[in-house]
């Protein structure tokens, strides 16, 4: 049924699930340690709580007293792997004390910019959002405090903004996203939504965007190389290439065969250019039957282009825990309305809808059950395995919408 037909909006039920499920914590934590408790939901709990952002907010203190944290942090224990940026409010005497109040407020402002992106929806679609919003992958960076939550709040006012259609919201939402790129880096890939409205409003905007990151790039060269020093590359609760081809690795050495760092390499390599390959025959042959999908400058429809490419900027890099799928949520909008399509296309996104809540939970539940509960020795990869095909897909998508100034650039 197509929801616009339907008077019921299931949002409310979608609500009504994620505040059960934090009613359900706050219940529990009467009884005994919430912490422990959302382990059984598969989230993966530090204690302290607010752990990512803790880290922040203490290394505000050796900040202040001049300490480079991005090398030696003694009041965390490890370097900070985060821009300096994220550094600067130290200088207004703030350190850990605030740590659970801004912990709160990011976990509400990021459910806040999750419903401003959604849609009018049915019981089934709520019930997909539902599942994703309550996965472990969610709840991970939210349990953490982690800043990809800010990322995301900004991300999503840069589509709200691209959306109004105005010169001015306009400018406000090429402010945001440089904001997130200059704080994180990677959120620079959801650019692409700039690229869908005219040629001349199109090419001011993504310029605008990519002067500003080049040079803060350049400025800031050494930070950056420095963190990516710092930053974890755990294969498991992470996806990416790299997190593929080293879970892949550990498999075979659980069967007794060594996988040599070059052959790592190589399978990393391979996986990328695989699912460029794979994407662009999937692009051409499904043209066949719908030439190409329709552009829009709707919240859904640039929700797509801007989780669809931070997916793939972010799979490219390599390794990046799992509370980085946050963005996939917004691209679930757009993909459950072309479900409600027929043809090849529409069955594709049904099943892809079902893969992303299968990603957001096999990471941390299910593998973790085998290993733990059953014995088994062989790490499965389900996750990876889905996130490879969220690729393939998300590269599709952007290949099949891609502007029309670009498909016909002599029109």
């Amino acid at each position: 049924m197509n929801i616009k037909n339907n008077n019921h909006d299931a949002r409310w039920l979608l609500a009504g699930i994620v505040l059960c499920y934090f009613a359900l914590l706050a219940l529990v934590g009467q009884f005994m340690d919430y912490t422990a408790f959302w382990k059984y939901l598969g989230v993966p709990t530090l204690s302290p709580r607010f752990a990512d952002l803790r880290a922040i907010t203490h290394g505000w203190e050796c900040y202040r007293i001049g300490y480079d944290v991005l090398v030696d942090n003694p009041c965390t224990g490890s370097a900070v792997n985060y821009p300096l940026l994220w550094m600067q409010p130290a200088f207004l005497g703030l350190d850990e004390e605030i740590t659970d109040s801004v912990g709160v407020i990011l976990g509400m402002l990021f459910f806040l910019c999750v419903f401003l992106m959604l849609p009018r929806l049915s019981r089934r679609e709520a019930m997909v959002h539902a599942a994703v919003l309550c996965s472990p992958s969610v709840m991970l960076a939210v349990e953490r405090g982690n800043n990809d939550l800010v990322m995301f709040v900004l991300c999503v006012l840069a589509i709200i903004f691209m959306s109004k259609g105005r010169p001015s919201a306009l400018a406000m939402s090429v402010v945001s996203l440089i904001a997130a790129a200059f704080l994180k880096l990677y959120p620079i890939a959801g650019g692409i939504i700039f690229l869908h409205q005219s040629r001349p409003r199109a090419l001011a905007a993504a310029g605008m965007v990519l002067v500003a990151f080049g040079a803060y790039v350049a400025f800031t060269y050494h930070d950056i190389l420095a963190i990516r020093e710092a930053v974890p590359k755990i294969p498991n609760w992470s996806y990416g290439g790299m997190a593929f081809a080293q879970q892949l690795a550990q498999t075979a050495a659980r069967v007794g065969v060594d996988v040599s760092p070059g052959t790592i390499d190589a399978m990393y390599i391979g996986a990328l250019i695989g699912a460029c390959v794979v994407a662009l025959l999937l692009a051409r042959l499904l043209r066949v039957s719908k030439p190409d999908l329709p552009e829009s400058t709707d919240k859904a429809f640039l929700g797509l282009q801007l989780g669809a490419a931070v997916f793939a900027l972010t799979y490219a890099l390599g390794n990046n825990f799992d509370y980085r799928l946050i963005f996939l949520i917004l691209t679930l909008p757009q993909i459950m309305s072309w479900s409600r399509d027929t043809g090849a296309h529409a069955r594709l996104s049904g099943a892809m809808a079902v893969c992303i809540v299968a990603t957001m939970w096999l990471g941390f539940f299910v593998p973790g059950l085998y290993l733990t509960t059953l014995k088994v020795g062989i790490n499965l990869n389900l996750d990876e395995i889905l996130n490879w095909f969220i690729l393939v897909y998300m590269l599709y998508a952007m290949i099949s919408t891609l502007p029309s100034w670009i498909r016909n650039p002599q029109s």
